[in-house]
C-alpha cells in the first residue's frame, strides 16, 4: 500500500491552485493513503466558498473510501472541520521507521520570535501589490530576499533532520517553507514538499521500497522530480 505525501494547499487563499488539488486527489490510486502535511486551509480564509470549499468536501467524501490524515500546521493548527468524515486529525504522522512527516513549523525558531518583522514583512507586501507589483503569495515573495529565506529553510531542515536521527527514522519530510528540496543531510534524507500556491506542484509517494518525490502535472498524478 502507498502513502501520498502533499503539503501547504492553503485552502482559501486566492493563490491556491484548487481545481488542481481537487484533480490530483481524484487521480489518486484507490488504495494509496493521503497525508495532508499541514496548512491544507489558510487561516486567513474567512470561510470557504467556491471551488476551495469544493475541494474540502472533496476530502471528506474521499475519506470514506481511503485513509486521509490531516497533519497540522501553524495555518490550520485551530482549524475545526465542521464535517470531518473520516479524516484523521494529528501533530505528526509516520510511515513506520522509514518516514516521519511534520508540517515543519514545529522546527521553526525564527518566525515564532520575529512576528513584528513578519507582520510589518506582510504589510509591505500587500501594499506593493496595491501599487501593481505582480500578486503572489507572500511566501513567493520571500524568496526574492535570497539570504534570509535561506536561513529559515535550513533551520527547518537541520531541525527536522535531528529530530530524525533522535527517533530512529531513515528520512523527515516537511512543508512549512513552500521550498522544494530532496537532499541527504548528516546521513538523514530530507524532503520538502513544497506548496499549492506556486508551481511546480509535487508530491511525495512512498511505498516499502522507495520514497520519491514527483511533480504534478495537469492536476494529475506523473513521475517528475525524483529524489
Amino acid at each position: 500500500m502507498s502513502t501520498i505525501i502533499v503539503s501547504d494547499v492553503h485552502l482559501g487563499s486566492r493563490y491556491c491552485l484548487a481545481d488542481e488539488f481537487a484533480r490530483f486527489v481524484g487521480s489518486l490510486p484507490r488504495d494509496a493513503t493521503l497525508v495532508l502535511n499541514g496548512d491544507t486551509v489558510d487561516y486567513r480564509h474567512g470561510g470557504l466558498a467556491g471551488r476551495h470549499r469544493a475541494a474540502l468536501d472533496r476530502l471528506r467524501v474521499e475519506s470514506l473510501a481511503r485513509r486521509i490524515v490531516w497533519v497540522r500546521g501553524n495555518h490550520d493548527e485551530r482549524f475545526v472541520l465542521a464535517e470531518p468524515g473520516s479524516i484523521e486529525m494529528t501533530p505528526g504522522y509516520s510511515v513506520g521507521k522509514q518516514l516521519f512527516v511534520a508540517h515543519g513549523f514545529l522546527f521553526d525558531r525564527i518566525m515564532p520570535r520575529h512576528r513584528l518583522f513578519l507582520v510589518l514583512f506582510r504589510f509591505f507586501h500587500r501594499t506593493r501589490v496595491w501599487l501593481g507589483a505582480p500578486s503572489v503569495h507572500v511566501a513567493h515573495y520571500a524568496k526574492k530576499f535570497r539570504w534570509l529565506y535561506r536561513i529559515l529553510t535550513e533551520q527547518v531542515a537541520r531541525r527536522a533532520v535531528a529530530f530524525a536521527r533522535q527517533n530512529g527514522y531513515e528520512a523527515v519530510t516537511c512543508g512549512h517553507t513552500h521550498h522544494i528540496e530532496d537532499r541527504t543531510l548528516d546521513g538523514i534524507r530530507y524532503i520538502n514538499t513544497g506548496s499549492w500556491t506556486e508551481r511546480p506542484l509535487v508530491y511525495l509517494a512512498v511505498d516499502d521500497e522507495r520514497i520519491e518525490l514527483r511533480q504534478v502535472e495537469n492536476g494529475l498524478a506523473f513521475p517528475g522530480l525524483s529524489g
